[in-house]
């Protein structure tokens, strides 16, 4: 890709209380594109659009801009349907999204945990050759982390003849791309590796010494305090 561009930063949730208020507003903006809110969507078309034609003028027109696949069909639709159509009539561009194909379902690269995408049900993705021979095309994702997806499509479009000319994403995610990894603490030293016997024969050497002193242990017994009564006076009668 010629081009690469991000409009902000995505802070994961475990980060979100780190970030600057200006993080945490955009963040929550993505979040609300990834789940195909119209107004974030009709916004982030129109943030596009602007880019676009920053880039390329009058020759937008002749671009398509082809969204990244995500989890599944269903999901593509939903989040890039309405966004592409505003893109496309706006520009006077081609729509892609009925030349992207999605079959199966995927687990999702944000959701994994190790961050490593799991192919699951027959997960493939099918492009029509015969739409994307010879076109230029700028590729869109909601949030990149480390760029693979979106490297990994933009070659899949380029063997089925299409010339990418750029990619652009809403919002790349904290701690990537050289950014330092914010602490909410400070990192402690790692413990010795003898850290658990030590603990384990302190322990029993505590326990040893308290059955020696329970042993030797002497119960005395206190002699109870006797009362002692004053003799009464004796009244004379008169």
């Amino acid at each position: 890709m010629d081009k690469k561009f991000n409009f902000g930063v995505y802070v994961p949730q475990r980060l979100r209380e780190l970030a600057t208020e200006e993080e945490r507003n955009f963040s929550e903006w993505v979040i609300n594109f990834k789940d195909g809110q119209k107004a974030q969507l009709k916004e982030g078309a129109q943030m596009l659009i602007g880019k676009l034609r920053e880039w390329y003028g009058d020759k937008a027109k002749d671009l398509v801009i082809v969204p990244v696949p995500c989890s599944s069909m269903a999901q593509y639709r939903y989040r890039f349907a309405y966004f592409c159509v505003v893109v496309a009539n706006t520009l006077g561009q081609a729509n892609c999204m009925q030349h992207v194909t999605i079959l199966g379902k995927r687990q999702a690269y944000h959701r994994n945990p190790e961050h490593v995408c799991a192919q699951e049900d027959g997960y493939e993705v099918q492009l029509d050759a015969a739409f994307f021979k010879g076109r230029q095309v700028v590729v869109v994702d909601d949030i990149v982390s480390s760029g693979k997806t979106a490297d990994e499509f933009a070659q899949r479009l380029t063997e089925v003849g299409a010339v990418v000319k750029g990619g652009v994403f809403f919002a790349r995610t904290k701690n990537c791309f050289g950014d330092p990894t914010p602490q909410a603490v400070p990192v402690p030293a790692p413990l010795p590796s003898d850290f658990g016997l030590h603990s384990l024969a302190t322990a029993e050497r505590m326990q040893k010494a308290k059955s020696e002193v329970k042993a030797k242990a002497v119960k005395v017994e206190r002699p109870k305090a006797r009362r002692t009564r004053k003799p009464r006076k004796e009244v004379q009668a008169s």
